[in-house]
């Protein structure tokens, strides 16, 4: 929940079912209708903002390992990941699909695109 006048960011509660997931990271879509959330156990979950917030989906089938670190969009829509055993991978928007992936020496710790570059911070 944002707060304009005040400049405050409040947290929502978001039912995750039996599902139970400590976030790392998070990226927000432009149009302001989902929220990547990328956690420890190195799923990448989609929530639906809005009133009220719900879960979606989660992805990629094989979770990455030592957990999702960073996250950023990319010109496409799709979700960039990076993660704690050095992977980093390209995510579909759609349904979280591993669409290209490399591996990297040490853990990735931040991750930016710029147009169709794309910037790797690493351990």
């Amino acid at each position: 929940d944002v707060d304009v006048v005040n400049r405050k960011i409040h947290p929502t509660d978001v039912s995750l079912g039996t599902m139970k997931r400590v976030c790392r990271t998070i990226v927000i879509e432009p149009s302001d209708n989902y929220a990547f959330v990328g956690t420890s156990t190195g799923d990448l979950m989609c929530i639906q903002l809005g009133d009220p917030c719900s879960f979606k989906f989660t992805g990629p089938a094989k979770n990455l390992v030592q957990g999702i670190m960073c996250c950023t969009l990319v010109e496409s829509g799709d979700v960039l990941v990076g993660s704690g055993g050095g992977e980093v991978s390209l995510l579909s928007a759609k349904d979280l699909k591993v669409l290209k992936s490399i591996r990297l020496q040490g853990a990735v710790t931040s991750v930016a695109a710029h147009g169709d570059h794309y910037f790797i911070g690493t351990s």
